[in-house]
């Protein structure tokens, strides 16, 4: 395997391939047989798009300062998957170009990732003796291959979890108050009931707290249930409690509803200033 970035790295099943890299994020990988060899020039960048290489794949190398004159692409292959790999014969009208070995075809290629800034522009030199005329496609298979083969690290990213910052209350001199009711209606012949419910707190942390419940039932007397207390209070996290003198002490689990009314216990008090 072959390392090319922190993040990119090409393992060929063809061992066959050498490897040299350039300081600059270049590579240049060559497979030599007895009849033909592949030189392939290679750069990693963020840049490379997959129309512009398709309209142009020239491109690339004219940016790179190579100053071949090739004519435009003839066809466009295509391997699917992740990473997208695409090749291009360059020139294809004027090729096999004629050198003292034999003959010289040129091809491109791109490797894109879609969630990675790496991709990969090669641009390569097929070149065959005549008598590997009619077996051009079999030499680019090695290319073709080569593509599929390069393979990405992309880190994962988790979503950023946001903490919510804590609720805070200024209950220094401050009373929550609720009123609860319920009739059922005279000719239901059912009762009535009706709740208050106040606590006062000072700036001091002293407290008064006072709770009263009057039943009504039709044909019997009704009912009252009165609890008052001064006390203490104190307010840590989201729970407020009551440290109350006269009967037993309250703990209530507070919530905002509204910047009017929060939530003790589940029950909505209106909150205001004394």
């Amino acid at each position: 395997m072959f390392t090319l970035s922190p993040t990119i790295s090409l393992n060929p099943k063809n061992r066959s391939w050498k490897l040299n890299l350039s300081q600059d994020g270049s590579f240049q990988m060559e497979l030599i047989k007895e009849k033909w060899s592949l030189k392939i020039l290679g750069y990693i960048s963020p840049n490379y798009d997959i129309s512009r290489f398709q309209s142009d794949p020239t491109f690339f190398i004219k940016e790179k300062g190579k100053g071949l004159n090739l004519s435009q692409l003839e066809n466009v292959w295509k391997n699917s998957g992740v990473p997208l790999s695409y090749c291009a014969e360059i020139g294809k009208a004027e090729v096999p170009m004629k050198i003292p070995s034999g003959n010289l075809r040129f091809f491109s290629g791109l490797v894109i990732h879609p969630f990675s800034d790496g991709n990969i522009y090669l641009s390569a030199t097929l070149s065959y003796t005549e008598e590997g005329i009619g077996k051009e496609k079999s030499y680019l298979g090695e290319f073709l291959a080569l593509l599929k083969q390069f393979e990405f690290s992309i880190p994962v990213v988790l979503p950023k979890v946001t903490v919510p910052p804590p609720v805070r209350f200024n209950f220094g001199n401050s009373k929550l108050d609720r009123i609860e009711s319920y009739d059922s209606g005279f000719y239901s012949g059912g009762g009535s009931y009706s709740i208050e419910e106040s606590i006062y707190l000072y700036d001091d942390h002293s407290c008064f707290y006072r709770y009263l419940k009057v039943v009504s039932m039709p044909g019997l007397s009704g009912g009252m249930d009165q609890r008052e207390s001064r006390g203490t209070w104190a307010f840590q996290g989201n729970s407020l409690e009551l440290i109350l003198w006269d009967i037993p002490n309250k703990r209530f689990t507070v919530e905002r509803l509204n910047p009017s009314q929060l939530s003790l216990n589940g029950e909505a008090f209106w909150w205001s200033k004394i």
